[in-house]
């Protein structure tokens, strides 16, 4: 377990705060091509933060993301999603899981220079900075979110990470 720790250099609490995200957020996170969170306030706190990808897809992003992006963005958005013809609506397979981990820095107030790292710009949104991203080699399914932070154990954590890269 210290071994894995090891990779993050400040290491886990013993209770790990969990964050639900929109998809494809949660999913642009943890592969360190959203490298800004935007919040309308300046309440999370720093440190190490569990992502979870919310059931809830934000249709008016992807439709942005697709067609107003670089195409990296692009081609990872169409990676997380399939879109069902019959239904006539994205889905998404990380959909109730942990996928990652990422530490949470200082706030600050987003930037327009900003919007391609927080793939959204709005004046006035507060910006935290995403870094040492990690997707799950073994992501944590049949997890139910919750607004706001809600906590899960270190060992759960540990075991998720290994292999991962």
């Amino acid at each position: 377990m210290s071994e894995q720790l090891g990779l993050f250099g400040d290491g886990l609490p013993e209770q790990v705060r969990c964050l639900s995200f929109w998809s494809p957020y949660g999913q642009l996170i943890v592969d360190r091509i959203k490298t800004i969170e935007t919040r309308k306030h300046n309440r999370l706190a720093v440190g190490w933060c569990v992502v979870h990808v919310a059931k809830k897809i934000d249709h008016e992003a992807v439709d942005r993301l697709l067609h107003g992006s670089s195409v990296r963005v692009a081609n990872a958005v169409e990676g997380y999603l399939t879109y069902d013809k019959s239904w006539r609506r994205w889905q998404c397979a990380d959909a109730g899981k942990l996928i990652g981990l990422v530490w949470i820095g200082e706030s600050g107030q987003l930037r327009a220079e900003d919007e391609q790292a927080a793939c959204i710009y709005e004046p006035g949104l507060v910006a935290y900075p995403l870094s040492k991203a990690r997707r799950f080699a073994h992501p944590i399914e049949g997890v139910k979110g919750h607004q706001g932070p809600w906590y899960i154990s270190r060992e759960h954590i540990v075991s998720a990470l290994e292999g991962s890269s």
